[in-house]
């Protein structure tokens, strides 16, 4: 048995390639479909796996690969047949440890039989690394709500509609709720008075329109008693990944204690200290020279110094000169505009590692309220935007395929809607248009008239002078018809040569004239054909809505009556105007 299996899988290997399979620094596997029998192995799969070579080549893959043996050939069918060539799977080496593993599995033909030809890749770590940024990703989404439910600022987030669609603990308690479902897909409208919540939402039209935000606006309010608050609100536009505005961003301080309180200076101050102390953030203050005149213990933390050793100190003396550079050119906007500015920067004291924060740069005034100096707060953002940068490129793919999908979408509707050779509204579409119309004029009650018009001896014509002279007679019929109609008309196929023109608003009388002028054109007309001149004329039926008698009227009545006088039209004599109402 065993000098049989070696016999055969020497044969398995051509001269022309063994070099390159043995040598190969990738695990390389010949695997017998049928059996799963290992046909040949290079010296790397016989090194990943712990084996040697001979004892490797008298093993079946059922005993390196974990899944069960049924399940295992329903794989390997996929690889022989070509279905699959990539899968994933658990392989255990001699010592009895599991790796995952990739595999490129594809058929050749060797010796006139089909076997499989492996490539193995080992992505334990790889897998292991992606586990482990998933739940890093967990870990910061549950830190970051439970941050937001234990600050005292209520916090929410609105769509473009003003419903909330975020908010915390402190924001759905003051408005008067049992937990954030309360307040969840509802509007200020419905929590607050309507004087009040027509002011907020006139602030947050500002923002969703504008784009700029409402820094620290102190502004009237209730709490959850009703009783009157003053509150100071941030309002800032959230935007997606192409810059859109989706919505805004707000953050809600009661300083109804710090308003009664301004009257005493050091109160105002000792609030302030316990306000700034009590966040997790990084906040700081510096003066107009860019010197720190004060900063939090959390900044303190991060910049590993005391308060004594920041303040009096400017950005040159806590960081490289480059970031220092950018954080005074920042300042300076600040002061100069005064206005906040939002944004995502590096930071990094001196002698430590960079770190990606988001920070806001907001003026600081005195009591004259003359500027003072800059006030700033910051959070470390550097796990969310190794992410950013990891999906940005997928984002960016699945982006460009809808952009693509809603065009095609785009392009298909307006071909359906659109007859080719005369570049009006199709049947069906001419109906749905005739439907809506229709059911505006019965509820209204304003007129509804109906044209219909058709070419005389269309099928002398097409007979005589050919379909393209057809062709041509309908496309100047057309043309010349939609020069006199007004936009608010529509004007379709109806079929054939029979075409139909909706009148909103007009009645029979009003479109009289329009008929009279359109059949005045047409009989003008000349079209030259190789048999010399072709004149043309239409007859006309048109119809209006009926808002009394016994019996409703319907769209398909309204368009019976039209085709009702084009016939008598014909009966007429042709090239004449019918009316019937």
């Amino acid at each position: 048995m065993t000098s049989k299996k070696s016999s055969r899988k020497n044969s398995m290997t051509p001269a022309s390639g063994s070099l390159m399979f043995e040598g190969h620094s990738a695990i390389m596997l010949l695997i017998e479909p049928e059996t799963g029998i290992i046909l040949d192995a290079n010296q790397s799969a016989a090194d990943f796996y712990g084996y040697s070579k001979s004892k490797l080549c008298d093993m079946s893959i059922n005993e390196i690969n974990t899944l069960p043996p049924e399940q295992l050939q329903v794989e390997i069918k996929k690889a022989l047949n070509g279905e699959q060539n990539y899968f994933v799977f658990l392989h255990k080496l001699a010592g009895g440890e599991e790796r995952t593993v990739e595999v490129h599995s594809s058929p050749i033909t060797l010796n006139d039989r089909q076997v499989l030809f492996s490539i193995i890749h080992d992505i334990t770590e790889r897998r292991q690394a992606e586990e482990n940024l998933e739940k890093t990703l967990m870990t910061e989404r549950t830190l970051l709500s439970t941050l937001l439910d234990n600050l005292p600022d209520r916090i929410y987030v609105k769509d473009t509609q003003g419903r909330k669609i975020i908010s915390n603990a402190a924001d759905w308690r003051g408005s008067s709720g049992n937990a954030m479902e309360d307040v969840l897909g509802k509007s200020d409208f419905d929590m607050y008075p309507p004087e009040l919540a027509a002011q907020f939402w006139a602030d947050d039209k500002s923002v969703l329109d504008s784009g700029m935000p409402i820094i620290s606006r102190e502004e009237p309010g209730l709490d959850n008693r009703g009783n009157p608050v003053w509150v100071l609100t941030t309002k800032m536009p959230l935007r997606d990944e192409n810059g859109q505005i989706t919505g805004l961003v707000g953050i809600g301080r009661d300083i109804t204690k710090r308003k009664q309180a301004e009257k005493e200076l050091s109160e105002s101050k000792l609030l302030f200290h316990l306000l700034i102390e009590s966040l997790p953030q990084n906040i700081y203050a510096k003066d107009v020279d860019g010197r720190f005149i004060f900063a939090n213990q959390h900044y303190c933390v991060t910049q590993g110094k005391p308060l004594e050793a920041i303040v009096g100190k400017t950005d040159y003396e806590l960081h490289p000169s480059e970031l220092a550079e950018k954080y005074r050119m920042d300042d300076r906007h600040v002061i100069e505009t005064g206005k906040a500015i939002e944004l995502v920067e590096e930071h990094q004291p001196i002698g430590e590692s960079k770190f990606f924060v988001q920070v806001i740069k907001t003026p600081l005034y005195d009591s004259n309220g003359e500027t003072a100096g800059t006030l700033g707060i910051f959070w470390d953002i550097t796990e969310r935007k190794q992410a950013e940068i990891e999906l940005h490129y997928m984002k960016d793919s699945l982006n460009a395929a809808n952009i693509e999908l809603q065009a095609a979408l785009i392009r298909e509707q307006q071909l359906a809607r659109t007859d080719s050779l005369t570049g009006v509204n199709t049947r069906r579409h001419l109906l749905e248009l005739a439907a809506h119309e229709f059911n505006i004029a019965m509820r209204y009650r304003p007129p509804l008239s109906v044209l219909m018009f058709d070419v005389d001896s269309f099928k002398q014509i097409n007979d005589s002078f050919g379909h393209a002279v057809g062709d041509l007679v309908l496309q100047r019929i057309i043309q010349t018809v939609c020069a006199e109609i007004r936009s608010a008309d529509m004007i379709g196929r109806y079929g054939g040569d029979e075409f139909i023109i909706l009148l909103p608003q007009t009645g029979t009388q009003e479109v009289l004239p329009l008929a009279e002028r359109i059949s005045e054109k047409i009989t003008a007309l000349s079209i030259e054909t190789d048999k010399g001149p072709l004149a043309v004329s239409l007859s006309i039926g048109i119809s209006q809505t009926i808002h009394h008698g016994t019996l409703a009227d319907t769209v398909e009545n309204l368009l019976l009556r039209a085709d009702r006088a084009l016939y008598a039209a014909k009966q007429a004599g042709r090239n004449c105007i019918m009316i019937i109402t």
